[in-house]
């Protein structure tokens, strides 16, 4: 997917996807944040390895998807990970996420308050296809989510 490169920093997986295969994001140094979707199920073996400054990963499944202690380096674990309100016992157990030393988690209004600080920068859409700007009243849609903005 991403393997060896060295230009992303900051990355949102979108929903929908269940699996990362093996090696998508090997040593991609510059990536510092990443967002996985809450549709992820399974990771494949060293999904992170050489992503030293990755120090916050946010995972929105409820579950913690399957993984191994080698997905994660020390740089990493030693960081943050935010997982959804309810789940932090499920990570703090489960085999690979619980190298964690920091396991946050997000309150229910977190999580779509997270996903518009991410996207900021983004194109915002109305239902129809158009681009609108930030004033927008209705439903948009940024970064593949869909907002009611007031």
């Amino acid at each position: 997917c991403f393997y060896d490169c060295r230009l992303v920093e900051n990355a949102v997986l979108p929903e929908g996807i269940t699996t990362i295969n093996t090696s998508a994001f090997y040593n991609c140094y510059e990536l510092k944040t990443m967002q996985l979707p809450s549709t992820l199920t399974t990771m494949g073996s060293t999904v992170f390895r050489g992503c030293d400054q990755l120090t916050e990963l946010t995972c929105l499944a409820q579950n913690p998807p399957k993984a191994v202690s080698s997905d994660f380096s020390a740089e990493m674990t030693a960081g943050v990970l935010k997982v959804p309100y309810g789940s932090k016992a499920l990570y703090a157990e489960a085999n690979g996420w619980k190298t964690f030393q920091n396991i946050e988690e997000l309150e229910p209004s977190d999580i779509i308050n997270h996903f518009d600080s991410k996207a900021e920068s983004q194109n915002r859409y109305n239902i129809a296809g158009q681009k609108v700007g930030e004033n927008y009243k209705g439903l948009v849609i940024k970064n593949g989510r869909k907002y009611l903005n007031p």
